[in-house]
């Protein structure tokens, strides 16, 4: 829906509501889950936020079973990591969520052409992605996302770091 999902300003009660203070967000939306890079994210989050000052804003919540579990053990042996996880929410309200985010992931290992990815981008946000499914064809250009290989933790790190250090070449991508 293109006159729901579009660019806007940043909910400053809503940042504040949710703690992210000045610290950079990295977001994702959708059920998080292992087909959709779960594991990938909480490692590579793991190494970008052991050097910028950085959230991760997961809104959908976490499928039951191991999907659940992964993330819990994470957080046991990472509690100092800024994760906000935020459950579904109604679509109306996901532009708010997108509105917050710096930097959208979507690292998937399979996939096929993920409505969250076209959300993000119709909010203006800069994407990294992975070349599965449909995804290769919704980032036929790198000027309007990056792709890092599926499954690769220091790829996505490093195109997360190269990125969020280049707050103009960020909104230009997510204009584009």
């Amino acid at each position: 829906d293109g006159e729901l999902f579009q660019p806007g300003k940043r909910d400053e009660e809503l940042a504040q509501q949710l703690e992210l203070g000045n610290s950079l967000v990295i977001g994702f939306s959708g059920e998080a889950r292992i087909k959709k890079g779960l594991a990938i994210q909480l490692l590579a989050f793991e190494k970008v936020a052991a050097q910028r000052d950085v959230v991760f804003l997961m809104v959908g919540g976490v499928r039951s079973g191991e999907d659940q579990e992964l993330l819990k053990v994470f957080q046991r042996k990472n509690p100092a990591l800024k994760i906000k996880m935020i459950p579904h929410l109604s679509v109306d309200l996901m532009p708010l969520y997108y509105r917050l985010m710096d930097l959208f992931w979507m690292p998937s290992l399979r996939d096929g052409m993920p409505n969250a990815l076209l959300e993000a981008m119709a909010c203006e946000k800069a994407v990294l992605a992975t070349p599965v499914g449909g995804i290769v064809d919704l980032l036929d250009h790198p000027d309007i996302g990056r792709m890092v290989p599926a499954g690769d933790v220091s790829a996505l790190a490093e195109a997360t770091f190269d990125l969020l250090d280049h707050p103009k070449e960020r909104q230009a991508m997510g204009q584009a």
